[in-house]
């Protein structure tokens, strides 16, 4: 009996041993980032294992490539998994994530709101050296390879672009244009043509959507017509009225308008309305 307690006293005692042995087995190591996500200039090095019992055999991705100590080169960013064994069979592992050096410094307003028939200027300032950039096919764009093209998108777009560094390092960069369909066209409700320089014509008020005016008519409450501008007209300042029948100023009261306004995707659309003369 006495025998019996001996032998399992010392085998608690190895197992004990063991268990200790694997904890203090520790894996020394320095880690060198790639230059980039497509760089295969990454390192590891495995300088010391500390703890268990020597010699040691050092595997990478379950691919021997030390005793004791590894230097690994050539590696791509990633997490790699270093394994370790000693002498005595213990083992110890560890991941270890290889990361890559900074992108390029930039800055970009990446949501931007426009309306419709308007065109913006991307705003893209990077302030490291790159090789070059690229846009992504997208519509309306007036040059793939700059900085800060001109944008003219009909409806929201994504425009995404490539840059280009250290030779073969990428980095992405996008901006959303968002695009405001609404038809801004504002038309006053009241003018008093006295010349005194202030609101003395009557004109809509038109938003860069409006490619051209085609009709302004304006009629008193008996049906009179009393101004008439018919044609294409690029500004709203060629078809404004001045209250007058010739040198003398039409009487205070409402009048009618109508007009017919053509946008620049091509779609006409005809206002209706009345306007006082104060």
């Amino acid at each position: 009996m006495k025998q019996a307690k001996l032998y399992l006293s010392t085998l608690i005692l190895c197992l004990f041993n063991i268990f200790i042995a694997k904890a203090e087995l520790e894996i020394v190591f320095e880690v060198s980032n790639s230059s980039c996500v497509l760089s295969p200039d990454g390192s590891i090095n495995i300088s010391e294992i500390k703890g268990g019992q020597a010699t040691y055999e050092i595997y990478l991705n379950a691919v021997l490539v030390g005793v004791d100590s590894a230097i690994i080169l050539d590696l791509f960013t990633g997490i790699y998994t270093v394994s370790v064994f000693d002498s005595s069979g213990q083992y110890a592992e560890i991941d270890i994530k290889v990361g890559f050096k900074e992108e390029p410094e930039y800055f970009i307003t990446d949501e931007v709101k426009i309306q419709k028939g308007d065109s913006y200027k991307i705003d893209l300032e990077v302030f490291t050296a790159i090789d070059g950039i690229t846009w992504f096919l997208a519509p309306a764009i007036s040059d793939r390879n700059i900085l800060q093209p001109i944008v003219s998108p009909e409806k929201d777009q994504i425009y995404r672009a490539e840059l280009v560094y250290k030779s073969v390092c990428k980095s992405y960069v996008e901006v959303f244009i968002e695009v405001d369909n609404k038809r801004y066209v504002y038309f006053p409700t009241i003018f008093s043509p006295n010349n005194d320089g202030v609101n003395d014509y009557f004109c809509p008020s038109l938003s860069n959507q409006v490619q051209s005016i085609k009709r302004f008519v304006i009629a008193d409450r008996w049906g009179k017509i009393v101004h008439n501008r018919r044609g294409i007209f690029d500004s709203a300042n060629e078809v404004q009225w001045d209250g007058k029948d010739g040198y003398k100023f039409f009487k205070s009261g409402q009048y009618v308008y109508f007009c017919e306004i053509e946008f620049k995707d091509g779609q006409i659309i005809k206002y209706k309305g009345s306007v006082s003369i104060l």
